[in-house]
């Protein structure tokens, strides 16, 4: 694999390791995340090192084989004594306790360690540049001016010296990191004038790391011509040389996460599993970059009929993603760390069945790493508010009340919305409550291990591998072999209760049987009736698949068709003698259709829909018209729309041979309902009477529609 920063590392190997002291330092940038700290880490590090042994915890001043490393960050730094005192802070451990007395300022352990790695005191006198004064750099007590090297040794304890010791007469060289360079709160002038006492006094090799973006930004601000002409003359003067990092995402993952030498300080489990499943970053950090191509290098392209709506949403996206960052390996690292909290600390529970054989062998923990990976790496990013997770709106482009069009909405795209469409379609594990997670820290550990213990992926699997069988052509040879050993053994245990999966199954096997022979489309049919012979009480009340249905998904042959009407029947006949679970739902369905919860009013709807279309769902008759109309009145303007969209499009697709005599009586009522409440309006004007009116058009509209009740009004 190419190494896109070997010219840096050769740069740097040439820098460093020159006989002369270098006169200037070396700027690295990058954007935020890019690996900047990371990077000079690995280089320092690897530098006469076994490679095996790298990028371990090492400690910045005496963990190097081959340097000393002075590491200082310039975050929030106002002032050089700022600085100074960082320096201090990090040197105080390695001060004789004896020689406290004699503590030198961190400008002068500096130079005396400079000294020490050359073999002689370096700086005598130097001066800082404080607005144009200068004051002399103070020389530690007790060590004067031309002293040997072991009049400065006494500052500094013998196991720090034996640790930067490379034999009896030579030091390890030192090198000073300046890290933030561009988040120091100090003017860009005094900042590199106090760089500059290390470069030219004491002849340090300086790096300088600093966001790329920030940097430059920072380097615009001065207003003054004359200010801006002493930066830039300054900053020539401190610094030689600026590289722009360019990290691989397989240098970062091998070196956090490889069995050899990951240094990820995360569980053992956790390193091994995002180690296994790597693709799925792979394959996140890709689609970024393939959305900034399409999104930002592709011209606005709109055809005539192209809606509004559809170019305001392109807009959105395009603007989404001109805001996405550059691959970020921080918020990756804190990613991969919030997973450990979640499945080593939070819920060990959980942790076990991801870890676990069989969430390998059915591929769960990849699905479960790519999801969390998406949500988790954005909200670090600032992609999108954990908030919008799993929160959808309804949104209609186009819906028609009357001749009237209203368009949609603009905020149809969410940044959640946005984000799943830039990474892939974003499947959600089932009842997995991870926008709680994501801005609580917490759900109830022992319901969620128990719905995923018991989903298709573990307890489940079986229900899950029959429902593979619907699209049984589109399976992997493994996959179809799974799902049709799972049918089989379900028919032959009687464990296929459900009587839609039943329709479904007959159909798939019978078109898998004819690609065989007539004997064993037969086969098929005698063994799906002997089913419903043998195990007609364990047969579940609930929806029976229209044969239009079936045509439209399955396409079946005539022959099929023939044989699966008779199945039908003989399945209607079946849940009729069942018990209406809706009589015992009512006042939750009531509830469910003025709620404010988003998968409340959903699973309302979805009742409704099946409401005079679905043979042996609930009918309208057993909906209290008065109550209906109270629930109706109090919902937002997009509700209301949503069920008068429902009620019209049922009503154009009653079976035929459907009783509608009380879906006729239903409708009088709800009729008389709307128009109840309409006349008790007030002196001031309500949007509830306007929909209400809406209502009783759209009930006269079903009450026209030819045929529709033709057969009561013959009676």
């Amino acid at each position: 694999m190419e190494n896109s920063n070997k010219h840096i590392e050769e740069f740097l190997d040439y820098y460093l390791n020159k006989e002369q002291s270098p006169d200037y330092a070396v700027l690295i940038t990058g954007c935020w995340g890019s690996g900047k700290t990371y990077f000079i880490r690995h280089f320092l590090e690897k530098q006469g090192a076994v490679r095996k042994n790298f990028v371990k915890k090492i400690n910045w001043l005496t963990g190097f084989k081959k340097y000393t490393v002075v590491y200082v960050s310039l975050f929030g730094v106002k002032t050089r004594e700022d600085i100074n005192k960082k320096i201090e802070r990090i040197f105080r451990p390695k001060i004789n306790s004896k020689k406290l007395e004699y503590l030198p300022d961190a400008i002068s352990l500096v130079s005396n360690l400079a000294g020490i790695a050359v073999g002689t005191i370096v700086a005598t006198t130097a001066t800082f540049a404080t607005g144009g004064s200068a004051a002399p750099l103070a020389i530690p007590t007790g060590v004067a001016t031309g002293k040997t090297v072991g009049d400065s040794l006494k500052f500094f304890s013998s196991r720090f010296l034996e640790n930067i010791k490379v034999n009896e007469k030579e030091y390890k060289r030192l090198v000073v990191v300046f890290d933030d360079l561009e988040r120091a709160d100090m003017k860009p002038c005094e900042l590199f004038g106090y760089l500059n006492e290390y470069i030219e006094h004491l002849h340090v090799p300086c790096i300088l790391l600093a966001d790329k973006d920030k940097w430059e930004e920072a380097q615009s601000q001065p207003d003054d011509k004359k200010t801006l002409q002493n930066l830039s003359s300054t900053q020539e003067k401190v610094i030689g040389k600026i590289f722009q990092i360019q990290t691989s995402v397989e240098d970062v993952i091998n070196a956090w996460l490889s069995p050899e030498c990951g240094c990820l300080d995360v569980n053992d489990d956790v390193k091994k599993i995002w180690w296994e499943n790597r693709e799925c970053i792979y394959d996140l950090f890709a689609c970024f970059d393939n959305a900034k191509q399409k999104y930002l290098e592709k011209k606005d392209d709109f055809s005539f009929n192209d809606s509004e709506q559809k170019k305001f949403d392109q807009e959105q996206m395009k603007e989404y993603v001109q805001k996405m960052p550059n691959r970020n390996y921080r918020a990756l690292r804190q990613t991969i760390k919030d997973f450990n909290h979640l499945c080593a600390y939070f819920c060990p529970q959980l942790g076990d069945l991801i870890f676990s054989k069989k969430s390998k062998e059915r591929g769960f923990d990849k699905y479960f790493i790519r999801y969390f990976f998406a949500m988790r790496y954005g909200c670090w990013l600032g992609l999108f508010d954990p908030n919008q997770i799993e929160v959808s709106r309804y949104f209609f482009v186009g819906l028609k009340f009357g001749e009237r069009e209203y368009p949609a909405e603009k905020n149809s795209l969410t940044a959640w919305d946005c984000f799943s469409n830039v990474c892939y379609k974003m499947d959600k594990i089932e009842n997995f409550p991870m926008q709680k997670w994501l801005v609580d820290s917490f759900f109830d550990r022992e319901k969620i291990v128990a719905e995923i213990n018991s989903s298709a992926w573990f307890g489940g699997r079986d229900a899950y591998l029959i429902r593979q069988l619907y699209h049984w052509w589109s399976l992997s040879d493994k996959e179809a072999q799974e799902a049709y050993v799972a049918v089989k053994n379900a028919l032959k245990n009687g464990t296929l209760n459900d009587s839609a999966s039943l329709m479904v199954v007959f159909v798939v096997l019978y078109t898998i049987s004819e690609d065989y022979s007539s004997n064993n489309k037969q086969s098929v049919v005698k063994e799906m009736n002997e089913y419903l012979d043998k195990y007609s009480e364990s047969i579940e009340f609930g929806e029976i698949l229209s044969v239009e249905d079936i045509k439209q998904n399955y396409s079946p042959s005539d022959d099929c068709i023939e044989k699966l009407i008779a199945f039908r029947e003989r399945l209607i006949k079946i849940c009729s003698e069942r018990e209406n679970p809706f009589q015992e739902e009512k006042e939750q369905f009531y509830r469910n259709l003025i709620s404010d919860d988003v998968y409340e009013f959903d699973s309302a709807c979805s009742i409704i829909r099946n409401i005079s279309y679905k043979v042996t769902e609930f009918q309208w008759s057993m909906v209290d018209a008065e109550k209906f109309v109270e629930g109706f009145s109090k919902l937002e303007r997009y509700k209301k729309g949503e069920i008068l969209k429902i009620m019209r499009h049922r009503y154009f697709n009653v079976p035929s041979g459907y009783d509608m005599e009380k879906e006729k009586v239903f409708l009088a009522n709800l009729k008389d309902a709307c128009l109840n409440r309409i006349n008790q309006k007030g002196e001031i004007p309500l949007p509830s009477t306007f929909a209400l009116k809406q209502m009783v058009k759209k009930v006269e509209e079903i009450e026209n529609i030819q045929g529709l009740f033709e057969k009561e009004e013959k009676g």
